[in-house]
């Protein structure tokens, strides 16, 4: 019997029937990191050389193959871009609160908070940059946000299959528990009247990111230390979150003020940078 595709889930509960992972570089990394439940292979059988990577990675994982028709896919897919590629397995866990100390215990701290970004293709995004720059963590509220679907596992460019996510249950809460202990809390804010180029990455930092067009909810404002903006035109209103991230990463990469904090936690293996490349 064939499984419906999972587009994109719109509730933060996790699932526990399998959904389909698909596209080449999603479906190597969860190989590759084995945080989900890995059930099977599905290859396209026109396209057995250009996947051989992808094959090794089910072998040495213990994960059957299957090869499949064009129509297979076309029935089990849909109109994703799949790159001929499908992986049946279970869903990617989320990290708890209490994790977050473990994940970067020893280093400079810099994490990003995302309140309320429920599109899937922002958080891939976000995830694939923050793993990019070496970010420490991407911390997201259980409601209101999206999920750790498919769809935001192939935005990623597999970043989301080892990329740590934390998940918490109130966010006002978790951010002045974490002011309490040691981290400076910035909120990207339009209306800020402070430019971003202000911001040095001096301390521990947590940079909060509101969804476009409401951006951060009041009570998230006022747990913030410092609001800043990122000047533009007036023709044009805001960035997308995702570019928004891409822009303070950078910034942040290139201010660190204190010598002990060049270095950010790295939380990508160093032979699977590759995977950043689409």
């Amino acid at each position: 019997m064939k499984t419906a595709p999972q587009r994109h889930f719109n509730s933060r509960k996790r699932q526990q029937e399998l959904e389909w992972l698909y596209g080449t570089h999603p479906v190597l990394a969860a190989l590759r990191h084995k945080r989900r439940k890995l059930v099977g292979l599905h290859l396209k059988d026109s396209g057995k050389d250009r996947l051989q990577a992808v094959a090794e990675a089910a072998k040495k994982s213990g994960v059957p193959i299957h090869y499949e028709t064009p129509r297979w896919f076309s029935d089990n897919l849909g109109e994703s871009v799949h790159q001929g590629v499908a992986l049946q397995c279970g869903p990617l866990p989320l990290l708890d609160e209490a994790e977050l100390p473990a994940l970067n215990s020893g280093k400079p701290n810099l994490v990003f908070v995302l309140d309320g970004v429920e599109d899937p293709h922002n958080l891939g995004a976000i995830v694939r940059t923050l793993g990019f720059f070496g970010v420490g963590a991407v911390v997201i509220p259980k409601d209101r946000a999206a999920a750790l679907s498919p769809v935001a596992a192939k935005a990623s460019v597999g970043a989301l299959e080892w990329f740590p996510v934390v998940s918490v249950t109130n966010l006002h809460r978790f951010l002045e528990g974490q002011k309490k202990r040691g981290y400076w809390v910035v909120g990207l804010d339009g209306a800020s009247r402070n430019p971003l180029r202000q911001l040095a990455w001096d301390r521990p930092l947590m940079v909060v990111l509101g969804a476009e067009g409401s951006g951060l909810r009041p009570l998230t404002k006022r747990s913030c230390d410092w609001l800043v903006s990122i000047p533009g035109t007036p023709e044009v209103e805001s960035l997308n979150v995702s570019n928004a991230a891409a822009v303070t990463c950078y910034h942040l990469r290139n201010t660190v003020s204190v010598p002990e904090f060049a270095t950010p936690l790295k939380t990508a293996p160093a032979d699977h940078s590759s995977e950043f490349v689409s």
